[in-house]
């Protein structure tokens, strides 16, 4: 019966010290899991992180930004060019005294904004053009044939479209560009071709 119970007794140690070892390990193995679900996590973040931090997989929008800024400095330098142009047109072409009021306003804000849009180009390193595109090039060139009520509509009717589409673009622009500089310029610019379209719209009524 001693013999028994020893026995018992070292069989119980046994098992008990079998069971203490079997729950050790499983509780290492929920460490070590934990710790690579960790490593996983962090894998993953880190992961997340580079595909924003500049890394491969990343998707930079700055140089889109980048580009519609040029893009937009080049179409607005190019179309000021064009409306200081046509302005001095009127001026020689037109015998109306309201066209020519509206050519003046159009000939002084824009040559401001043209000057104000070579001096963001510069801060910007970006090069622009020196004239209008060759599209209006040859438009102007058609123009300049006309005389008397002829001219007075065709040319009241071109800046009015100019302007109309001048100002949707300036619009969508100043929504989306993260440029602070471009944002402020259009801002405060837009108001001045807003009133621009207004008197042409005025004149076009009473030439019609």
């Amino acid at each position: 019966m001693l013999f028994s119970c020893q026995e018992s007794s070292h069989k119980d140690g046994n098992e008990g010290n079998a069971t203490d070892s079997v729950q050790t390990g499983l509780e290492g193995t929920r460490d070590q899991a934990a710790q690579v679900g960790g490593a996983d996590v962090k894998m993953d973040t880190s992961a997340g992180q580079s595909s924003t931090g500049g890394q491969p997989g990343r998707s930079d929008s700055s140089s889109g930004q980048s580009g519609n800024t040029e893009q937009f400095l080049s179409d607005a330098v190019s179309g000021n060019y064009g409306e200081v142009r046509l302005a001095k047109l009127a001026l020689q072409n037109s015998a109306n005294n309201e066209v020519k009021a509206v050519a003046r306003l159009l000939e002084k804000d824009h040559t401001a904004a043209l000057g104000q849009l070579k001096v963001l180009a510069t801060k910007k390193k970006i090069t622009i053009p020196t004239e209008e595109t060759a599209d209006l090039k040859s438009k102007i060139s058609d123009m300049s044939g006309k005389k008397g009520s002829e001219f007075d509509k065709a040319w009241v009717d071109m800046l009015m479209e100019k302007h109309n589409a001048t100002i949707s673009k300036y619009e969508d622009m100043a929504k989306t560009t993260t440029d602070a500089d471009l944002k402020n310029w259009i801002n405060a610019t837009l108001p001045k071709i807003r009133i621009h379209h207004d008197k042409l719209m005025a004149c076009h009524s009473k030439i019609s």
